[in-house]
């Protein structure tokens, strides 16, 4: 169960002001998890901002929160400022500093003020201090809940934050069917719902607002899909002028890397995205198959058991054979 040490309680217990930073690249779990916690914060009585890296896709936007919100891509200076003021950062669904990107990373480390973590992802590093990291746990949203009910701050959960970490918990869990879902975490849906989260508008939200551009999209990746039966792996790949042909928009390729672990007999599936500093890794796999452990030591990655990603500098056709090439040692 997460405990919060008696001295990280009572700095809490008067207002302060507090920034929450989440991940380059932010995602459902990321967005959920800051929106959630920061207006709880806020309805404790603190002065909350929270900081990203850079925007969020366009499928997220539903979700609402009371907390400022500054892009650090877009309006650095202000971000800047509202970090400088602060007397606690609190950094979400990431693990080492490099995750918030090269500028954020580095300020994050030379900190004169105390910061702390709440995650999920494996081998954190040792920059926060409280460290609530729970690889264990299918989503930071999750952590987050049980970090306010250890806080005995639930009743600051309003509508809004319910949607928010309801939201999170849905996209990092697969809907509830990654091998990560424990009873807890349905306990906690359950509990987001009394709180006012709407599952059938959060699913609509994600998973059937799609725009024919990104299906399209979809399609052209799974026609360039490549099997190696005997490997139980597929490889999937969007190349910078296909995407720029699309009117890609951040987030049209969420969820695109589970179309290749559909496929019987498939135990693993990568797919690889060009972008102007290289290319985008995206693992996923079956049972007991770890692609963290494949991120970290072939494409400079990491993440969960079945779930991680990396990058790498390609062409697409390099990291196919790198691919083949691993899996067949």
């Amino acid at each position: 169960m997460l405990k919060i040490p008696p001295h990280f309680k009572e700095f809490l217990s008067e207002p302060r002001s507090i920034c929450l930073i989440n991940h380059f690249n932010p995602d459902g779990d990321a967005v959920g998890s800051t929106f959630g916690l920061g207006s709880a914060l806020k309805k404790m009585g603190h002065e909350v901002s929270i900081i990203m890296p850079n925007a969020f896709p366009d499928f997220l936007k539903f979700l609402r929160t009371d907390v400022p919100v500054f892009i650090y891509a877009e309006h650095m200076q202000e971000a800047l400022m509202r970090m400088e003021a602060s007397a606690l950062i609190g950094t979400l669904d990431f693990n080492h500093p490099d995750r918030c990107g090269a500028e954020l990373g580095k300020w994050l480390t030379a900190k004169d003020r105390p910061v702390f973590m709440i995650d999920h992802h494996q081998q954190p590093a040792a920059y926060a201090d409280p460290m609530f990291s729970f690889p264990d746990v299918a989503s930071t949203c999750e952590l987050v809940f049980e970090w306010l009910e250890a806080m005995n701050a639930l009743q600051h959960i309003d509508t809004d934050a319910a949607q928010a970490l309801y939201t999170g918990m849905v996209t990092d869990t697969g809907s509830f069917r990654f091998p990560s879902v424990r009873p807890r975490t349905l306990e906690i849906a359950a509990e987001l719902m009394r709180k006012g989260a709407r599952p059938h508008q959060i699913h609509e939200r994600i998973y059937d607002s799609n725009r024919e551009s990104r299906l399209r999209l979809l399609g052209h990746c799974l026609k360039g899909m490549e099997l190696r039966t005997d490997l139980r792996a597929a490889f999937m790949s969007l190349d910078a002028a296909t995407l720029n042909a699309s009117g890609y928009l951040k987030g049209d390729t969420e969820g695109f890397v589970n179309q290749g672990l559909s496929i019987e007999g498939i135990e693993l599936c990568l797919f690889a995205m060009e972008r102007e500093d290289g290319w985008k890794i995206s693992l996923r796999s079956r049972g007991d198959l770890d692609v963290s452990a494949l991120a970290r030591e072939h494409f400079k990655g990491g993440g969960h058991i079945n779930a991680a990603g990396g990058e790498s500098e390609g062409p697409a056709e390099a990291i196919r054979e790198k691919l083949w090439d691993i899996l067949s040692t």
